[in-house]
């Protein structure tokens, strides 16, 4: 399989590459616990799935796709994109009747 294995010291991991990961899971768990992080064991298994199911941008596949050679099973309504809450036409609309109610309000026409 021509693997090389690759030594490092504890105190060292930027030698590895590990640490990338360990950046990015830092920064995911830093938006989900308490200010004081006593409650991160909660979030870390959370932040793993989020992880392993994104794609990252240099190779464009999930690291779940690359271990295992298929798609996650994410849960259906995870799967969805969310339906867009306005369209320009919409905005357009919304933004011309507000308008039109503050012209209303001031007695101009």
């Amino acid at each position: 399989m021509k693997l090389n294995k690759l030594n490092t010291t504890e105190y060292h991991p930027e030698s590895n590459g590990v640490w990338k990961k360990h950046k990015t899971m830092v920064e995911y768990l830093r938006c989900f616990c308490n200010p004081g992080g006593n409650n991160w064991g909660k979030w870390l298994p959370l932040a793993c799935f989020v992880y392993n199911t994104t794609p990252h941008t240099m190779i464009k596949y999930t690291p779940y796709e690359l271990l295992f050679g298929r798609k996650d099973n994410i849960p259906g309504y995870l799967q969805q994109r969310p339906a867009p809450l306005y369209n320009h036409d919409d905005l357009i609309h919304d933004i011309k009747r507000e308008i039109q109610n503050a012209m209303k309000l001031l007695d101009v026409n």
